[in-house]
């Protein structure tokens, strides 16, 4: 009887993750007070760039629960961000975007968590972290970084909702 167990249940049996039901996000630096700029579908690199993700989709992005791990889907271009290899560490156009299928792609899964009262992004596959670096960048000059987030604002980020999924 359904409605037996779900009167039996408690919230500590139904975990709801937080990152994966916000809907469309908006992904804000810390530090630079820029954002993931996702582009349009003919583009690869991830830009950051000063827009604003309540009124345009490239600065909009959902995210997945894959393989235990996430994946961070631009709604502007329908990417996912790729998260490469360590041999793109600090360097300009490091973040990239792939239309790959992320189950079973470390590249375009992260590890999200929470950090000074904010998200640190993790590639999987590089085990590098997204830097929003400071307001003098722009374009594709967001890196990948192997620093620790922790007391890092570069290495920190807002996400917040744009609006219900």
């Amino acid at each position: 009887d359904v409605e037996a167990l779900a009167r039996e249940l408690t919230p500590l049996d139904m975990k709801v993750d937080e990152l994966t039901t916000m809907g469309r996000v908006g992904i804000k630096s810390c530090s630079s007070h820029k954002c993931l700029d996702g582009r349009n579908p003919e583009y690869n690199e991830v830009y950051i760039t000063s827009g604003n993700p309540y009124n345009s989709r490239l600065f909009q992005w959902t995210i997945e629960e894959v393989d235990g791990n996430y994946a961070i889907k631009s709604v502007s271009s329908q990417k996912y961000l790729d998260g490469r290899n360590s041999s793109f560490a600090n360097k300009n156009g490091a973040l990239w975007l792939t239309g790959r299928v992320p189950k079973g792609d470390s590249a375009l899964q992260w590890k999200i968590e929470k950090v000074d009262g904010n998200f640190a992004l993790k590639s999987i596959s590089s085990g590098l972290h997204i830097d929003g670096r400071n307001p003098d960048y722009n374009a594709n000059e967001v890196w990948l970084t192997n620093r620790a987030p922790q007391g890092e604002t570069a290495l920190q980020w807002e996400i917040f909702t744009i609006e219900d999924a």
